[in-house]
């Protein structure tokens, strides 16, 4: 997923700024015609190794059985349901959460590292009503890949979307309507945006997040709707290294002189609330089989399953 939706927006940004481009193997300052931009400032303190998110996620399985005509499902506090690694195999284990929940419903959240990348850039070339900074950019190598990847940081106010389809395989822009018995549902697209404060402030931002890469598809989706932000998954306290450069309109090329550390969380998933809806939701993203949920109490229906779904059904 983030390879190819930081390659369309790095081309995107290109695109918009007269097509030009900053090779890999520039030297850190590149002087093609007048003088360079100057970063001025690079905020050090980026890191958020453990940021949180939450999402409701109980209009999802509600269409579920909507889809299917059942249009009194009740979902109930509860347990949850979740699948995680042994921390001593590593093979995958259904977790139960200690504490039940006092609302009802299928809660998504989890934690992972947050980035936000923050660096004013100037050029003396530019003139009122014509920036000539071209690009600003932050760029890594993936641990796993050991293939550079540059992120652009942008002086938008958040301005601009950036539509990236959803990630579970369970769709989720559902509208439901049950008085009238009719629900539908279909892939959504979180507009993903820069993470900028202020616009044309000469300030150039860049949010971004890693995941753990157990974390599956509806918590990546869920960091989407809540944050509009995307980004990559790693192991658990991965070391990243960020270079952060400049290229105006001629060519001229600046770099910060010193690079930006990053270590990751350990991240972390569950799915709380409704223990049947949560292992249904787990069983319609493919990750687990359907007997899994068997007896899990929840998503009762007075008039199909008054025990439950997982109870009587399964």
């Amino acid at each position: 997923m983030s390879a190819r939706h930081l390659a369309l927006l790095l081309s995107l940004a290109v695109a918009a700024t007269l097509n030009c481009s900053k090779t890999q193997d520039s030297a850190p300052e590149r002087r093609i015609f007048g003088e360079p931009p100057t970063i001025q400032s690079v905020d050090p303190n980026f890191v958020e190794p453990e940021k949180q998110a939450m999402c409701d996620f109980t209009d999802v399985v509600e269409a579920l059985f909507c889809q299917n005509g059942i249009l009194d499902v009740e979902p109930q506090t509860g347990f949850g349901w979740t699948i995680v690694p042994d921390p001593n195999t590593g093979n995958p284990i259904i977790k139960h959460e200690d504490v039940e929940s006092t609302i009802p419903g299928v809660i998504i959240n989890g934690n992972y590292t947050e980035l936000n990348f923050k660096a004013n850039v100037v050029d003396p070339n530019s003139t009122p009503g014509n920036n000539n900074v071209l690009l600003v950019s932050s760029s890594f190598v993936t641990p796993q890949s050991h293939i550079e990847t540059s992120l652009v940081l942008f002086d938008d106010g958040s301005e601009a979307n950036f539509p990236v389809e959803q990630q579970s395989y369970v769709a989720e822009d559902c509208n439901i309507d049950i008085p009238n018995g009719t629900c539908a549902c279909s892939n959504a697209r979180y507009n993903i945006k820069s993470g900028d404060a202020n616009k044309d402030d000469s300030q150039y931002s860049r949010r971004f997040v890693v995941l753990n890469r157990t974390a599956p598809g509806f918590l990546i989706d869920c960091i989407m709707r809540s944050r509009n932000v995307v980004g990559v998954v790693a192991d658990p306290h991965s070391t990243y290294n960020f270079k952060i450069e400049a290229v105006d309109r001629q060519g001229n090329l600046s770099a910060w002189p010193t690079s930006l550390t990053a270590e990751t969380g350990d991240g972390r998933f569950a799915c709380t609330g409704d223990s049947c809806g949560c292992c249904l939701l787990h069983y319609f993203s493919q990750q687990t089989d359907l007997q899994s949920c068997a007896d899990e109490p929840g998503m009762i229906s007075p008039s199909a399953f008054p025990n439950g779904f997982c109870v009587d059904a399964i």
